[in-house]
């Protein structure tokens, strides 16, 4: 895997001028906020990029802030669908076996090496980073795969520093440089922060770009943003700026709020988000949320060395978002104004633009909503960035793969829960599918993502595929009809 099967499929144009402001801000940034490329501590033989030889792949998403894996629930396999012959994919939690087997059929690879760190999902939870890093019979485990290696590559959900702290030591011990497959270690903190993410839209695009926030840096700022914004606005949002997933989303309704005395408005914002599974840390975003929401659009960028060309547009989706939290729940290929479309892909190619030159490497996605009374009117709010893999980027990649960039078909992306499904093996799943759903088991219109869930029986995380859009949504909604009947 010397690079994922990247596809071109929407270009945004940047003009001289857009360029050199965004080249000029790029420099500002980098003055106020230095380091940002910068991989001092991990000595010169740790680079950024793709080796070209074996990869080691970390699918866990544990290092992000309330997302360490609960048992039953891990992902970590999803990210294996981008191995390669003769790769390393870590995870934690049960082995899947059967998955494992399938998984190399669906991409059409052989001799993947599944390295399982934490089988027994010792408490407390760590990331299998982590684990690799800090446990020295996984790191010698891990080192004695890479013996033979020139320059492996190590690629992760997140690029943290752990990543990159694991990276050194593996140098070290094998003698050769070792490269990450993600932007250096600050950078990459910095995009997956909601509230650094908006500070660097609205300096790009102006202050209309995101929707109206405030960072609270303790108890007393977080009381004083609630009270301003709830004059004007009906519902909240408090924020956890370093988590995804809607983890750390707590949604508030204002009306309640406003005639509160500010002693009482703080005792009830403490009391909300301590019941809510509040850690209690700061900083906290408090953000407006939109009323007449028409859309919630995700732009997918492979955002390269500025050596190798400029951001690339693999991806426009509509996210399908569920509950007060706007939980994900799934995607599909958007289908928007051609206006609406050009005006998201020109900002996301300008955003890209900007990460580039601040030293970003790797997958990036960046979320919206399209807010209004109808498409000619609708405002185009930037809510987050995505500096990692994830549900969208990765089946997508896997498409690409498998279609060799031939833009045939269309394909929605499902991760719902279960409420009335029993525990089973992933094999006695997919024999018990593969009879019912028989050609689009064999033509891979059918690709389940994730076993942990399934073989829990707690949820489904898919790819579907058809010819066209409905086709693929149909498909879609007679799985989730055979697996978990009404």
């Amino acid at each position: 895997m010397p690079s994922p099967f990247i596809v071109s499929v929407f270009r945004g144009t940047l003009s001289l001028s857009e360029r050199r402001n965004i080249s000029l801000l790029a420099q500002e940034i980098r003055t106020e906020q230095s380091g940002f490329s910068l991989l001092p501590p991990f000595g010169p033989d740790v680079r950024i990029g793709y080796g070209g030889q074996r990869c080691v792949i970390f699918g866990d998403n544990g290092e992000i802030p309330l997302l360490l894996q609960r048992r039953h629930s891990r992902l970590d396999y999803r990210l294996g669908f981008l191995a390669g012959d003769g790769d390393i994919v870590v995870v934690g939690g049960k082995s899947s076996l059967p998955f494992e087997e399938y998984q190399q059929a669906i991409s059409g690879v052989s001799g993947v090496k599944y390295l399982n760190v934490d089988p027994q999902e010792q408490l407390p939870l760590q990331a299998t980073p982590a684990i690799c890093l800090r446990q020295p019979q996984v790191f010698y485990r891990l080192a004695a795969l890479l013996a033979d290696d020139e320059s492996p590559t190590l690629v992760a959900h997140i690029t943290t520093g752990t990543i990159w702290a694991l990276a050194a030591k593996l140098a070290a011990k094998l003698g050769r440089p070792v490269h990450v497959a993600g932007p250096p270690p600050r950078l990459s903190r910095a995009v997956n922060d909601k509230g650094w993410f908006g500070q660097m839209a609205t300096r790009l695009l102006g202050k209309m770009a995101v929707p109206p926030k405030r960072i609270a840096y303790g108890p007393a700022s977080l009381t004083r943003h609630v009270a301003q914004l709830a004059k004007r606005w009906d519902r909240l949002y408090l924020k956890v700026p370093n988590s995804a997933g809607s983890a750390g989303n707590y949604a508030l309704k204002t009306e309640e709020l406003r005639e509160l005395r500010p002693q009482d408005l703080h005792s009830l914002l403490i009391s909300f988000l301590s019941g809510s599974g509040w850690s209690g840390a700061y900083p906290l975003l408090v953000e407006v949320i939109d009323a007449n929401v028409l859309c919630s659009p995700s732009a997918q960028l492979w955002i390269p060395t500025p050596d190798t060309g400029a951001p690339v547009i693999e991806g426009l989706f509509e996210q399908t978002l569920a509950g007060p939290a706007n939980k994900f729940t799934g995607a599909v290929q958007a289908q928007l104004p051609p206006s609406v479309q050009k005006q998201l892909i020109h900002q996301a190619q300008m955003m890209g633009q900007l990460f580039q030159e601040l030293g970003y490497f790797g997958r990036c996605s960046f979320d919206a909503v399209l807010a209004g009374s109808d498409w000619e009117n609708a405002a185009i709010h930037w809510i987050e960035c995505n500096g990692r893999w994830g549900g969208v980027s990765i089946p997508m990649s896997l498409v690409n793969h498998l279609d060799q960039g031939n833009q045939s078909g269309a394909y929605v992306i499902i991760q719902t829960p279960f409420t009335r499904s029993q525990p089973q093996s992933f094999s006695e799943f997919l024999a018990k599918v593969e009879r019912h759903f028989v050609s689009a088991i064999q033509n891979k219109d059918i690709i389940f993502l994730s076993p942990n869930a399934l073989e829990a029986g707690s949820g489904l995380h898919v790819l579907c595929r058809g010819k066209t859009r409905q086709d693929a949504m149909e498909l879609s909604q007679q799985l989730i009809e055979f697996i978990e009947p009404r």
